[in-house]
């Protein structure tokens, strides 16, 4: 069911809240959250959010927000995978081998200031 600007008088959203239910669940407050703060059933807000009810009333995101919400996908998919990896342990020869060529380069610095006083 969609509303039709005919029977908006008998909403218990209005414009403005719905917008603001919308903002609200994209900066992370969950559905049932929503529905107690405006007093109204979870199942009213998931069809806001989704768009089913209030389409009139939809906002494009802004460009920085896709980029942004984008970027942070791909941080975490890449987090993710790097643990994936480090919880299999696949990768911890490659750590070991890694921290044991730091340390002596750190050794080889450490004698050659030694060396200079």
């Amino acid at each position: 069911m969609t509303f039709s600007r005919r029977n908006i008088a008998s909403a218990k959203l209005t414009p403005q809240s719905v917008l603001e239910i919308r903002q609200l669940y994209n900066d992370g407050w969950s559905q049932g959250r929503l529905a107690r703060h405006f007093h109204v059933s979870v199942i009213t807000i998931g069809r806001v959010v989704r768009g089913e009810s209030w389409q009139q009333y939809y906002q494009e995101p802004h460009p920085d927000e896709i980029r942004d919400s984008e970027a942070r996908f791909m941080q975490e998919m890449q987090a993710k995978e790097l643990f994936d990896e480090l919880a299999k342990g696949e990768d911890a020869q490659g750590i070991s081998k890694e921290k044991s060529e730091i340390e002596k380069v750190d050794e080889f610095i450490r004698q050659k200031e030694g060396g200079i006083k």
